[in-house]
């Protein structure tokens, strides 16, 4: 099978991560396997295998790549495309529609709940959004979101119908991570004594809802001595460093700023936090749980509760209300947990498993007569 992933570049978060983990996937089974970029920024470049082809139309923005894009469907014409991320999903049904007798079935996935980034964002450009995805969503073979919350979602937003709209969840652990976990480090910080270590990870931004977690820590430190690492770097760096001086906080807390492997301080850790308004999936649980960590998460939209089955593998606390996330830290630090029924749960989101997944949507696709493809 010829299969293509579009994505913007190497940089970013965990979309391109994922991403670049599939291609590898693919290409490792002998499927003829491109990744198409609209430029090659970023550091995930060396994370692609040698058997996967990298096409880049060396541009900044999604729809100076237009003709490029079009053309590379024109003259390759791969079995399948799968996107991600809003803009070049959008480019990529385009370049489709304007060659109707191309036979290449596109698949969109949906990386974030796409209704809450839409209310919470201040950019008027996103507000042009829903309308969009309303119009041309629609002319995708099939919409994935990377979670069933996510899913919905877009469905309702888009006003899809149910068949046009699936959801997988991302392929987190791979061969790779297994090998990161293995790997140790030595940090002072852990060293400093011998109170619980509380872990988090992401960047610093609203959307983490860092403020009601440091307002959880000023509780849990009036009964106990407990400390709070961050692993994530963003644009509320100072900002929450003076707000957990204003709790009286900064001393229980470290940032420990952007780590490529943030698995060896989860292993390390007492337990995960997660204290988000709302999530497309949320990676960094199933790192946690390859940990063997306990975890207290939000249940926000739309993630954390599919990735903990409800509650199964770790504790669920109402969005934004820290007196609830502070009684579930104190309550998870003093359980008995058991490290490897979290480690099974985390290997159902395995890179081979999840691309099972892909491979039986892609196969349920009609595959269209060939028609024209002059365009």
């Amino acid at each position: 099978m010829e299969i293509a992933f579009f994505i913007p570049d190497f940089k970013g978060g965990g979309a391109q991560r994922m991403i670049v983990n599939m291609a590898n996937e693919f290409a490792r089974r002998d499927h003829n396997t491109t990744l198409l970029l609209l430029n090659r920024d970023g550091p995930y470049q060396d994370k692609v295998s040698h058997n996967v082809k990298i096409t880049s139309f060396e541009k900044n923005r999604a729809f100076q790549a237009f003709f490029k894009l079009r053309r590379y469907l024109k003259e390759n014409r791969p079995d399948v495309v799968i996107s991600a991320l809003f803009h070049v999903n959008i480019l990529l049904i385009l370049a489709k529609l304007s060659l109707p007798g191309l036979k290449t079935r596109i698949i969109v996935t949906e990386r974030n709940h796409f209704s809450m980034r839409v209310k919470n964002s201040d950019r008027s450009l996103d507000k042009l959004f829903p309308p969009l995805v309303f119009l041309l969503y629609r002319f995708a073979d099939k919409v994935i979101g990377i979670s069933k919350g996510v899913a919905d979602d877009i469905r309702q937003s888009a006003r899809l119908p149910e068949n046009k709209v699936d959801w997988i969840h991302n392929p987190v652990v791979t061969a790779d991570t297994l090998e990161d976990l293995k790997k140790t480090i030595k940090k002072p910080w852990f060293e400093h004594g011998t109170e619980p270590v509380i872990v988090t990870s992401g960047r610093l931004v609203p959307q983490k809802d860092y403020e009601t977690l440091f307002r959880a820590m000023a509780e849990l430190v009036k009964t106990r001595k407990v400390r709070l690492l961050i692993l994530g770097t963003g644009p509320l760096r100072e900002k929450l460093g003076e707000f957990a001086r204003d709790l009286n906080i900064r001393e229980y807390i470290h940032f420990a700023g952007f780590v490529e492997n943030p698995l060896p301080y989860m292993k390390k850790a007492d337990l995960f936090v997660m204290s988000s308004h709302w999530e497309g999936f949320c990676n960094v649980i199933v790192e946690a749980l390859l940990c063997g960590l306990p975890v207290v998460a939000t249940d926000c939209p739309s993630g954390p509760a599919e990735i903990l089955d409800n509650g199964t593998y770790g504790t669920l606390v109402p969005v934004g209300d820290y007196k609830a996330l502070a009684a579930a830290m104190a309550a998870a630090l003093d359980a008995d947990h058991d490290p490897k029924r979290q480690k099974r749960r985390a290997m159902d989101f395995t890179v081979e498993h999840i691309c099972n997944q892909y491979l039986s949507v892609i196969e349920s696709l009609p595959v269209l007569s060939k028609r024209s493809e002059d365009g």
